[in-house]
C-alpha cells in the first residue's frame, strides 16, 4: 500500500448539537449537515472530523426575495497536510455530495450556483486544485471516470 499523506491526522472528538425542535436549519447549515459526513480518502474519519470542513467554510450569498435569479454556495475546505495527493478527490466530493442533495434548485424560481474550492495557502497546489474544481468541462469528466467514480462512492455512500 501507498505511504499516506497524513498517518497521523489531528481527529477532533465531535459533540453534535442539538437544535430547537420545530425551529429550521439556514441554507449554511443545511449544507454542512450534507457535508460533514463524507468520509475522508485517505482515513475512516469524517471531514469535519478532520477539520477540513466546518459551519464557517460555507458563505451563501442569496437571490433577491423578489425577483427570479441565483444565489451563491460556497464551500471553502482545508486539507490536511499542504501536500494532500487527494484535495481534489475531496473538493469533488463536496461538489457531489451536494448536487446529489437537490438543495442547489429548491422548489421556486431561485437557484443557487456551486463554487468549491481549497482554501489559499493551505496547500502548496491551492491554485491548480482550484482551477480544476472550476472547471466545469474537468469536473464534468472526473464524473464520469469509473476509477474517481468509484474513489467519490467510498467517501459519500457510507453516509446515512
Amino acid at each position: 500500500m501507498d505511504a499516506l499523506d497524513n498517518p497521523n491526522p489531528e481527529v477532533k472528538v465531535l459533540s453534535r448539537e442539538r437544535r430547537e425542535p420545530g425551529k429550521p436549519l439556514t441554507l449554511q447549515q443545511r449544507v454542512f449537515e450534507i457535508i460533514r459526513d463524507i468520509r475522508d480518502p485517505e482515513h475512516p474519519h469524517s471531514l469535519e472530523e478532520l477539520s477540513v470542513v466546518d459551519l464557517n467554510c460555507i458563505n451563501i450569498t442569496n437571490p433577491p426575495d423578489d425577483s427570479p435569479g441565483h444565489g451563491k454556495i460556497w464551500v471553502s475546505f482545508t486539507p490536511t497536510v499542504p501536500h494532500c495527493s487527494l484535495a481534489s478527490i475531496i473538493g469533488l466530493s463536496i461538489q457531489s455530495k451536494i448536487r446529489e442533495s437537490g438543495i442547489l434548485n429548491p422548489k421556486g424560481e431561485h437557484y443557487y450556483k456551486l463554487k468549491v474550492t481549497c482554501v489559499d495557502g493551505t496547500h502548496t497546489s491551492a491554485g491548480e486544485i482550484n482551477k480544476q474544481l472550476g472547471d466545469k468541462e474537468r469536473v464534468s469528466a472526473a464524473f464520469e471516470n469509473p476509477k474517481i467514480l468509484k474513489v467519490l462512492r467510498e467517501c459519500t455512500d457510507h453516509l446515512p
